[in-house]
């Protein structure tokens, strides 16, 4: 369920990120700017996921769950649903079945609860990654500030 999403003023927080020359801090504010997208995409996903009529109805929705991820040169959040949590048996708040709710059975029509809310959000997605991004460049160039001064006038 991989998708494209064209993102622009990307080359200015590029230039940016450069000028501050520290991986660490360009990894953090890379993290950062991914996060609030991710947070979007799980809570619209969990507003369209299908409630139940039953006192445990709930488990689908405090499955939900981001992940932070690490892959090569890769860096970001995975939105998912925590399902199979307990080893060999099943508890009542496990929410295995979210993938046949999301993608339809044979008996069961398709709800496609992440790709409303992965579509929803991918207009609003790449706007708030930029300033969120920009936000933490500035916040780091504060930091900067407040610790090593302003420099020579």
């Amino acid at each position: 369920m991989a998708a494209n999403v064209r993102i622009t003023g990307l080359m200015e927080l590029s230039a940016k990120l450069k000028m501050l020359a520290s991986y660490a801090e360009v990894e953090r504010i890379s993290y950062r700017g991914t996060f609030g997208a991710a947070k979007e995409l799980r809570n619209i996903a969990a507003d369209y996921a299908p409630m139940g009529n039953t006192e445990t109805a709930g488990e689908l929705r405090r499955g939900f769950a981001m992940k932070r991820i690490t892959k090569g040169t890769k860096r970001g959040y995975t939105v998912g649903v925590r399902a199979g949590r307990t080893r060999n048996k099943r508890t009542p708040d496990d929410p295995f079945y979210w993938w046949w709710l999301e993608f339809g059975t044979q008996h069961i029509a398709p709800m496609g609860f992440f790709r409303r809310a992965f579509a929803l959000s991918q207009t609003h997605a790449p706007h708030e990654i930029v300033q969120a991004a920009m936000k933490a460049v500035l916040d780091a160039g504060n930091r900067a500030v407040a610790r090593f001064g302003k420099g020579k006038k």
